[in-house]
């Protein structure tokens, strides 16, 4: 089960959020959540193990950017040693915001999804403040608009703060990418 922290602390299941709920992002502020998008996967999704990056259990999820480095990076799950590819099929939830925002699962700071995320684009009557509201497209996660550290490549080891200890400090190993084996034709 996925939970998130809340405003005062308390843990919520993702899928018992509402539109309103109040969920911890940084620096003990919270955001206002817009919605819970939930939508039916079929494929790989990753395991990260509990105790692995701070998280007080399992957490499966797509390739979620997860933050470290003492919010200076991004590091994708896939990039992360240790980590499980799980065939899945089922539903996955996340957090939207009428601003790009974090939220905590499990303890561990992630990424919200983009409000103006391509495939989930929130929509103007979901936003709080209408004026926020804007067609621009994200361009993905590295995308300048989205005001966020980028996503991590290179480094051998990388550092998550836990939110329930933030001096406990959990030191992950990169899983440095592997080269693809180049296919030759015979002629």
């Amino acid at each position: 089960m996925t939970d998130v922290i809340m405003k005062d602390f308390s843990v919520k299941p993702i899928y018992l959020i509402k539109t309103g709920d109040l969920v911890l992002s940084s620096d003990n502020t919270y955001l206002k959540v817009a919605r819970v998008v939930n939508y039916h996967h079929h494929g790989i999704i990753y395991c990260i193990p509990k105790g692995l990056i701070g998280n007080n259990k399992v957490i499966y999820c797509t390739n979620h950017p997860i933050w470290c480095n003492n919010g200076e990076n991004r590091i994708y799950p896939s990039n992360i040693a240790k980590i499980k590819k799980v065939e899945y099929t089922g539903t996955l939830y996340n957090i939207q915001f009428e601003d790009e925002g974090t939220f905590y699962v499990n303890n561990v700071k992630v990424d919200s999804l983009s409000p103006n995320n391509k495939k989930f684009k929130l929509p103007k009557e979901m936003y709080f403040d209408k004026s926020k509201y804007t067609d621009y497209i994200c361009k993905g996660e590295d995308d300048q608009t989205r005001k966020k550290p980028q996503m991590t490549r290179k480094y051998n080891s990388f550092v998550v703060s836990n939110v329930k200890d933030p001096n406990a400090i959990i030191k992950c190993t990169y899983k440095p990418r592997q080269p693809r084996p180049i296919k030759r034709r015979l002629v």
